[in-house]
């Protein structure tokens, strides 16, 4: 009996001891499966056509424009921002990002220096924006051992391209589907709106700067919003560039559209109509010849932010739909859209003015 409960103890010893082991072994190696889920890549292509292996998920990321910044805040990720160019704390809804160090401008130039100290997975670019010049900074990130991703946000087809791609590298794909299904549902009311709309009843449009850049043609970027606001813009030429009072006094636009790209008319931070009122009768001061065209003769002269032409341009068609077909867009609301956009996807309180006049309000 003795013997027994002997050989039984040391088979038992001898069990636990292999179990143990065995325990011991795959905590021994748990570490190495940690490092290696820490190395995995994901390979992807950029909205320019560049073939990139990145770290996945990229978890420190560097914004030089704040149109990319929007997308990063919709996604979800703004903790994932290192860096960031010096308009973001001006704008007021970046609360995350605001403290993050000012790493210079696509357009103005870049701290490179900075950046190599930063240290970041991604310096996010825009790619195809006119006067973006991706090329030769890409080459200097190059240079410090900083990868770089091009975006673009304007036109709707790229931006919807840009979430997906975002939304995958960052590990937020769920978060990119479920808002560009909502993108879809409020595209889809525009459409039914503007359903049978013939080309001859389309209204045309003059699209100015306030600023600097003059007026746009129908080969720029953002004039697919106005094309998906079912506007016609009076110029064909591709870019921008001045245009004489007298020519748009011949074409006679229905509507005058002017682009504030600095927010100081409309935006976020402001909250009455007053200044962007100021500024059309400058416009109609400079250029008094265009009191002779149907958009003043009608009042149909209005300031838009830069925002609503561009990256956020899905939203931007509503409000230019509302102005221009009002009987078919009686149902639908631009402002509690964009209130919806900014509370729901952007996560932060929906102020200011980004539309000035609102004659539906």
């Amino acid at each position: 009996m003795n013997r027994s409960k002997g050989a039984a103890a040391i088979l038992t010893l001898v069990v636990g001891t292999i179990v143990i082991g065995s325990f011991l072994s795959s905590c021994a190696t748990a570490p190495k499966g940690e490092q290696a889920a820490h190395q995995s890549t994901i390979t992807v292509t950029d909205t320019a056509g560049r073939q990139l292996t990145l770290p996945y998920p990229v978890n420190s990321i560097l914004v030089s424009d704040d149109n990319q910044a929007e997308l990063i805040k919709l996604l979800q990720a703004e903790k994932k921002v290192v860096g960031i160019e010096g308009s973001i704390r001006e704008r007021g809804y970046y609360p995350e990002m605001s403290n993050k160090p000012i790493t210079g401008n696509q357009w103005r130039g870049l701290n490179y220096e900075k950046i190599a100290e930063l240290g970041p997975d991604i310096v996010i670019l825009l790619g195809h924006a006119p006067g973006a010049a991706a090329a030769p900074i890409i080459e200097e990130l190059h240079k410090i051992g900083v990868e770089a991703l091009c975006v673009d946000t304007i036109t709707p087809e790229q931006r919807v391209k840009s979430i997906e791609l975002l939304g995958k590298i960052l590990g937020k794909e769920q978060r990119a589907q479920e808002y560009l299904k909502w993108r879809q549902g409020i595209l889809d009311r525009l459409e039914s709106s503007l359903q049978g709309l013939d080309e001859q009843e389309k209204r045309t449009v003059l699209f100015r700067d306030i600023a600097f850049r003059g007026t746009f043609g129908k080969g720029y970027p953002m004039n697919q919003t106005l094309e998906m606001a079912g506007l016609t813009n009076i110029y064909d030429f591709p870019g921008n560039k001045e245009v004489s009072p007298e020519s748009v006094v011949t074409k006679n636009p229905d509507i005058i559209l002017l682009g504030d790209w600095e927010g100081k008319f409309v935006g976020y931070n402001v909250a009455a109509c007053s200044e962007a009122q100021k500024a059309i009768q400058g416009e109609l001061e400079k250029r008094p010849e265009l009191e002779n065209t149907a958009a003043a003769e009608n009042n149909q002269l209005f300031v838009i932010n830069y925002m609503l032409t561009g990256t956020r341009g899905d939203i931007g068609a509503l409000y230019l739909a509302k102005v221009a077909y009002p009987e078919r867009l009686k149902d639908i609301d631009p402002v509690a859209i964009h209130k919806e956009y900014f509370e729901k996807w952007l996560g932060v309180a929906y102020q200011g003015i980004w539309f000035c006049p609102q004659p539906w309000r």
